[in-house]
């Protein structure tokens, strides 16, 4: 995913950030550049262009309706000042014939069952 804004005044430590949600409003996936350690030390001057790559594997959705957020801000992760929201960027619908039965499922996960006989007890 790939997020970019132009800055429209000076911003010292950016974070830029997105979130998943599903119909309910609840979060199932994100993540911010502060949390990977970028943009510390960035400044982003009045006109230029800042980007952020965030590269993952999807787990996979319950179906349902998702929507895609994000929001840049300054600052820390503690300590920052929101600049900007962008409410639904898209919004997706889920519809699967190996359904999630929770939220979401890791999109790698497989499973194994053994039987042991003649196990005493």
């Amino acid at each position: 995913m790939e997020i970019a804004s132009e800055c429209h005044s000076r911003i010292t430590s950016p974070i830029i950030g997105f979130a998943i949600r599903n119909n309910n409003g609840l979060p199932i996936i994100g993540d911010n550049t502060f949390d990977a350690g970028h943009g510390i030390r960035l400044t982003c001057e009045k006109g230029d262009v800042i980007t952020a790559q965030f590269v993952f594997t999807m787990p996979r959705l319950s179906p349902g309706k998702y929507s895609v957020h994000a929001a840049i801000a300054r600052g820390t992760q503690d300590e920052h000042i929101q600049m900007h929201y962008f409410h639904e960027i898209c919004a997706f619908e889920v519809v699967s014939l190996k359904p999630c039965l929770a939220l979401a499922c890791p999109s790698d996960i497989s499973s194994e069952i053994l039987v042991q006989k003649d196990r005493p007890f």
